[in-house]
């Protein structure tokens, strides 16, 4: 996996559903944090201010739930980068077994203009 980013959480009474396991729409939240995290951690000396990733899509896999006071590992990577986009991979493991897992493709856009713009070599050069 190239330039993975790792995080590890424990699950709170604020992720958990009435169904008693972490709410779907929880994941979906932890995928958009920790790729804004790793997007941070990776670019904070890049000049590159005018530039937000947007999500075009995401597609999520649930292999088993995630429980009350469970620790969580998260890994992120980008698996590729082609015109404006990133596509990126989310893996969410409980006990070394992933019980999650969402591939997402990211739009680089101009803040200014909101127009997509092609991913600078700088960028790639960051994630891949």
């Amino acid at each position: 996996m190239p330039n993975t980013f790792t995080k590890e959480l424990r699950v709170s009474p604020k992720h958990i559903d009435d169904l008693q396991h972490v709410n779907n729409v929880v994941y979906l939240q932890w995928v958009q944090d920790i790729a804004a995290e790793h997007w941070f951690s990776a670019s904070a000396n890049l000049k590159l201010l005018n530039l937000v990733w947007v999500a075009r899509d995401h597609h999520i896999e649930y292999f088993a739930p995630a429980l009350l006071d469970e620790d969580l590992v998260i890994k992120t990577f980008v698996d590729k980068m082609e015109g404006v986009s990133s596509f990126r991979s989310v893996e969410i493991y409980k006990a070394d077994k992933i019980i999650c897992k969402c591939n997402s493709r990211w739009i680089l856009v101009d803040k200014e203009s909101m127009r997509p713009c092609r991913v600078p070599q700088e960028i790639c050069d960051l994630f891949l």
